[in-house]
């Protein structure tokens, strides 16, 4: 368990082109040009399920939040939204390197 890190970073998981569907290469961000949200969790208590599940959330959240876009109607810009959030997700479970926040990750991510 990395206890040393209390706050993470959730970027934008294809910060590059998200609404811009017509672009088919670009460039490579920076990371100061790639939205990104603080989630602090020094408040839980990542060797619980319960803490693995709010920090998981907390990600969910902050993904929604640097990759909106969603609930649009627009398919193209829906479809890139949810893969934006879904790297941004996989990143920060990844950055956090816990095995219950990976668990609870990977059962959000089969529909659980």
């Amino acid at each position: 368990m990395n206890t040393s890190k209390h706050v993470l970073a959730v970027a934008a998981g294809l910060a590059v082109g998200i609404f811009n569907v017509a672009t088919s290469v670009a460039a490579t961000p920076s990371d100061g040009d790639v939205p990104q949200v603080a989630v602090h969790y020094s408040d839980l208590n990542l060797a619980t399920v319960e803490g693995a599940t709010r920090l998981h959330q907390r990600i969910v959240a902050a993904a929604k939040s640097v990759c909106p876009g969603a609930e649009r109607r627009d398919l193209a810009v829906s479809s890139q939204a949810r893969e934006c959030q879904a790297e941004a997700i996989r990143r920060a479970v990844s950055e956090v390197n816990n095995v219950r926040l990976s668990a609870v990750h990977a059962a959000k991510s089969h529909g659980g």
